[in-house]
Parts: C-alpha cells; structure tokens; sequence
C-alpha cells in the first residue's frame, strides 16, 4: 500500500531544500514578479481606455472603468495569461531540479519557450478557456453593470464569480501537475500531460486544495510586508508543491 506524505513532512523537507538555496530562489521570485506587474499594467491602462477619452492617467485615478476598455482588457489578460503560465513552467523547472539536486538556474523560467513552446502553449491554453468559460458569467455582470450601474449587477458578479470559482476548482487541481508531466518526460503530447495529470490527481485533489488553504494565513501576513513577503514565502511554497508532486509520483511503501 502506497503511503504518502503529510502537509507538515512536505513543509518541512521544503525547507530543507531551501537551505543554502533561497538567494536564486528569491532572485527567480522577484523576475517573475517583474513580469506579474507588467502583466498588472497594462490591463490597467487597456481597461481604463476609452475612445472617447484622450486622459487615461486620470480614468485610472478616477477609476472609471470603460465598457470598451473592460473588453478588450479580457482579451488581452487571456493572451498575458497564457504567457505568464508559460513562464510558470519555467518555475516548476528550477523547482524539480533544485529538488532532486540537479544543476538549476535562472534559464529555466524560459524553458517553455525553447523547447516544445507548442505543447507548454496548448496545455496553458486549455487550462485558461475552462477557466474563462466558467468566470464569463461573472465578466458579463461586471459589463453590465460598466453599461448601467447597478447594486444588482454587482451582486450578481459576486456571485457567479464564487459559483465559477467552485465549478472551476476541480478541473484546476486535476491538471495541477500538467506542466511538470511535460518537464519530466519530453515525448508526450499537451493532450496526453493533461489526461496523466488527471489519472495522478485521482484522491489527491482534496490534498492538494487542503496544502494550497494552509498557506493562507502566511500569504495573508505577506501582504502586510507590502509583498516583500513573497520574495520568501513564494520559494517556500512551490518547493512544497513541487515535493507534493514528486511524492505522487514516488510514494513510499507502507
């Protein structure tokens, strides 16, 4: 029978990996935060367009979202999307090798784009639709309201975005391991690390979204750090989630 970690033995052999190794962690943390903020500004400014508005600056100081801006602001994060999950391949790269003590650097964030960049695109691109597919009920409020502003609209928004979010969860999990599937074995198909992740995440979905809940209240104290936490916190935790998947795929023997 197979026996697999608990939360606390995977916390714990994380920060063990991470001893000796956090100044390339956080490093690799903070260019891809460089990333996520860029990603933040320019929906920022794509959803404060308006034609009919030649100041952008001061939409945003406003905060008048425009229905044109809002729309083609989705178009775009779904695109931005695809590329940031692109670049996250590239993290669960430095994480696997730092993790099974094989030679790792910064280079590995862009893995995705110089190996197979199709099937690391297809996988990411899968994983987007179902998950925009689930909040589009939710994005259709926030225009409705953008077009006539409304309480009922915005309850409405809160509303399917939380039924989207639970609808969506599974699906998530069960493609969780996706990208590093496409890392460990090269050959298969974009379609094929889907459907492998699935068959691994098979009663391990709850343990997963149990592990994920448990770092909250340290993601929590992070924002009070005005997110200089994370540059810690972020090593931290997908060290653990990498050490999750390595114990999926190797669990010890009871």
């Amino acid at each position: 029978m197979n026996q697999y970690k608990k939360r606390w033995q995977l916390k714990n052999a994380a920060k063990d990996k991470l001893v000796g190794n956090y100044s390339e962690a956080v490093l690799l943390t903070m260019i891809y935060g460089v990333f996520l903020i860029a990603n933040s500004v320019i929906n920022t400014f794509v959803m404060y367009y308006s034609p009919d508005k030649e100041n952008v600056l001061l939409s945003i100081l406003l905060a008048e979202i425009t229905p044109t801006g809002y729309v083609m602001g989705l178009g775009i994060s779904l695109v931005l999307g695809i590329l940031l999950n692109m670049l996250k391949a590239g993290v669960s790269l430095f994480y696997l090798n730092m993790a099974c003590g094989q030679s790792y650097s910064i280079r590995d964030l862009f893995q995705a784009f110089r190996e197979h960049p199709s099937k690391y695109l297809l996988v990411s691109l899968v994983i987007l639709l179902v998950q925009f597919f689930f909040a589009l009920p939710g994005y259709a409020c926030d225009y409705f309201y953008l077009m006539n502003p409304s309480d009922q609209w915005m309850v409405l928004s809160y509303i399917c975005r939380i039924v989207g979010q639970i609808i969506v969860l599974p699906f998530t999990l069960a493609w969780a391991q996706s990208f590093r599937l496409l890392l460990d074995y090269p050959s298969v198909s974009a379609v094929e690390a889907l459907r492998k992740s699935r068959q691994l995440m098979k009663g391990h979905k709850g343990r997963l979204f149990v592990l994920q809940l448990s770092f909250l209240p340290l993601e929590i104290a992070a924002i009070f750090t005005i997110g200089i936490g994370y540059l810690w916190l972020s090593p931290y935790i997908n060290m653990t989630y990498t050490l999750f998947y390595l114990d999926l795929m190797n669990p010890q023997e009871a």
